[in-house]
């Protein structure tokens, strides 16, 4: 296969070569639309044009800077035109640009800015979804085209015989043995994964780079054996379908292959497909309000808000600092109160905090953190969920005249609630409570 595009490569190249030379330049509207077909689908807003190579691309329907939502960014190749299309996340087009003698397949989305790789020349361009603009980010003529495209954080990597990185601003880092005819990339954040001419998506651990190992428990089969272009949303993995004549799917599908969501593609011959968010999150919670400390195995209320600029619906995830998360709750009007609960089964201190998301899942950084002291019994000094009892009296004595460790919930060891101990008064208090039947232990040492 890689001679083939190799083939293909060189014979793009001469063509273009060939019509440079005998000033070649088409405006057949017609032949356009025999490359471009169309089902007519509503709300679209399309608008057939043969641009040559050299100029800008042409806006449609330009997009706002403040439109409110995700946008589904598609690529799709016919003859020797490529087209990067806009859509909304119900699958209507917005805008598209059209571009002459391109090849876009792949697509990556760093910072909220889209890539795209250059099936027909070894480039990465980052594309402004505003205007069609390009700005070429990796130019690297060494080599002879690209197809797969995945940033992990710190590098591109594109596959052309080997596989290739680069830094953000397109700077060659180094290259790594890798046999595989690649269609489309992406990074997971984990690893890298690959859809490849075998109807397989892939993963590899490249973490010792530059060894690539493959981890072939992960491997599945995409959702359709049309499928190009790949890339990973933070949950699920999108493509698209590549079928002459007849139009295919957008897919969102899981790790093992099944489909979350399809779309109907615009055109045919599609490739790639990813998700940029216009939508602002909605705001950082305030601060959980509710108890700061409370009894093991007790149940406690807590309600945080957030507001969304765009008046979203909100969703909140709580974080009760014990390792457990609750599941997203909601749908909440903006600026409404999430109220929830939790049980603590252990004593210890816990940081609270909760985050929102909207209906876009545009999500909201963490809260500022509630410290809550969950406590068994007062006089219970050593935590252990017993007593107080004779362990407790020589966990006190040690702390306060050997230099013992400090008593895990201090508060427990105020015995007498004064909010002045540990000291001389609670270990007299402990001591006659024990052996003098004296008052039992405070109710609210840790309130």
């Amino acid at each position: 296969m890689k001679n083939m595009k190799m083939l293909v490569v060189f014979l793009c190249l001469l063509f273009i070569s060939f019509s440079s030379a005998l000033g070649f330049e088409s405006n057949d509207s017609t032949r356009v639309e025999e490359l471009f077909l169309m089902e007519e689908m509503p709300n679209h807003n399309i608008h057939l044009s043969h641009m040559p190579h050299d100029f800008e691309p042409v806006i449609q329907n330009p997009i706002i800077s403040d439109y409110d939502g995700d946008i589904i960014v598609f690529t799709a190749n016919q003859g020797w035109l490529s087209r990067i299309y806009i859509l909304d996340m119900n699958g209507y087009v917005l805008n598209y640009f059209e571009y002459e003698f391109y090849h876009f397949v792949d697509t990556e989305v760093v910072n909220n800015e889209l890539y795209v790789s250059e099936g027909f020349a070894p480039r990465v361009y980052k594309v402004d979804v505003f205007t069609g603009d390009l700005d070429v980010i990796v130019d690297d003529w060494s080599l002879y085209y690209f197809y797969g495209l995945a940033f992990d954080g710190a590098y591109f990597y594109v596959d052309e015989w080997d596989l290739n990185r680069y830094d953000i601003n397109g700077d060659k880092d180094s290259t790594a043995s890798f046999d595989e005819d690649v269609f489309g990339s992406t990074w997971n954040g984990e690893y890298y994964w690959t859809l490849d001419d075998s109807n397989l998506v892939k993963c590899w651990d490249i973490s010792n780079w530059p060894s690539i190992n493959q981890v072939t428990e992960n491997n599945f089969i995409p959702p359709s054996p049309n499928c190009r272009g790949l890339w990973f949303d933070g949950e699920y993995f999108w493509t698209a379908e590549s079928i002459e004549d007849t139009l295919g799917f957008i897919y969102q599908f899981n790790y093992n292959g099944e489909i979350i969501n399809q779309w109907l593609e615009p055109a045919f011959s599609g490739w790639s497909a990813c998700v940029i968010d216009f939508n602002d999150p909605p705001s950082i919670p305030n601060i959980p309000s509710g108890p700061n400390v409370g009894i093991v195995g007790s149940e406690y209320n807590y309600s945080a808000s957030s507001t969304d600029n765009d008046n979203d619906q909100i969703y909140y995830q709580w974080d009760w600092g014990d390792g457990n998360k609750s599941d997203w709750m909601g749908a909440y009007e903006s600026g409404e109160e999430c109220l929830a609960f939790h049980i603590w089964n252990q004593v210890g201190l816990y940081n609270l905090r909760v985050r929102a998301k909207d209906i876009w899942n545009s999500t909201s950084d963490w809260s500022d953190v509630l410290s809550v002291i969950i406590y068994t019994l007062c006089g219970d000094v050593n935590a252990d969920g017993n007593g107080p009892d004779i362990s407790d009296l020589v966990y006190l004595v040690d702390y306060m005249f050997q230099g013992g460790p400090v008593p895990p919930i201090m508060c427990q060891a105020d015995i007498d609630g004064n909010g002045s101990g540990p000291d001389i008064a609670d270990l007299v208090y402990l001591v006659e409570y024990m052996f003098q039947n004296g008052d039992p232990p405070a109710e609210n040492c840790c309130l």
